[in-house]
C-alpha cells in the first residue's frame, strides 16, 4: 500500500532530496484539463465546429446556409 506522506513528511522528503513544488497554470474546458492554452482553445474549436456540423444541435441554426 502507498499512502501520502502527511505535509511535514513531504517537506521533510523534498529539503532532503532538493526538490521544489511549483504551482502551474491549468485551464479547463469541460471535464479536460490543458496546460497549454492553446491546446484547449483546439479543443473548443473543435467541438463547436462539431455542433455547428451535427443538423441535430441547437447550433447548427447558426451556421450561414448556402
Amino acid at each position: 500500500m502507498n499512502l501520502q506522506p502527511t505535509e511535514h513528511e513531504a517537506a521533510d522528503l523534498m529539503t532532503r532530496h532538493g526538490i521544489t513544488r511549483v504551482q502551474a497554470v491549468q485551464y479547463r474546458y469541460k471535464s479536460w484539463r490543458y496546460s497549454n492554452l492553446s491546446d484547449a482553445v483546439a479543443q473548443a474549436e473543435r467541438d463547436a465546429s462539431a455542433q455547428l456540423d451535427d443538423p441535430t444541435s441547437a447550433y447548427h441554426s447558426l451556421r450561414p446556409h448556402s
